[in-house]
């Protein structure tokens, strides 16, 4: 098997090997990298992709129950929320940042709150009901449930 990936065209064999490792870092990020943390009045249990996208850029305004959704990012410039934007919005934190400037400027739109910490996240999330965050998988989870990502 080896030998016949070695006698493809070098432009195929790259092109292989980037899906293979983009699939993978899509794969790493879309759970393992980070945790999704919401109030614990919060109604879902589990989100998909497509989902916390919509919830995060604040196009899904109210949980099933009625309850207004409070998103909260981390910094710009954390790992986590780097992670969290490529696996969730496809993008990278100023691409993201860029489309709220974009819906500010036009008077459409106002960023979700933005912490510092997981520990700011936490007690944000914890404290606030509907709120919805992310922070990084060694965190500790008290007083917040986890949501499964799908």
């Amino acid at each position: 098997m080896r030998h016949q990936f070695l006698s493809l065209p070098a432009a195929v064999r790259g092109v292989i090997t980037l899906a293979v490792l983009v699939g993978f870092a899509v794969m790493a990020g879309a759970g393992s990298e980070f945790r999704i943390v919401a109030n614990l009045k919060v109604p879902a249990t589990t989100l998909s992709r497509s989902d916390l996208a919509r919830v995060f850029m604040k196009t899904t305004a109210t949980w099933s129950d009625g309850t207004p959704i409070v998103p909260v990012d981390q910094d710009r410039t954390s790992a986590v929320r780097d992670v969290f934007s490529r696996a969730i919005h496809n993008l990278d934190p100023d691409a993201v940042a860029a489309r709220w400037q974009t819906l500010v400027f036009a008077g459409r739109g106002v960023p979700p709150t933005v912490k510092k910490s997981d520990a700011e996240v936490l007690e944000l999330v914890r404290s606030t009901p509907g709120a919805i965050g992310y922070v990084s998988t060694d965190a500790a989870l008290q007083g917040v449930k986890a949501i499964t990502v799908r």
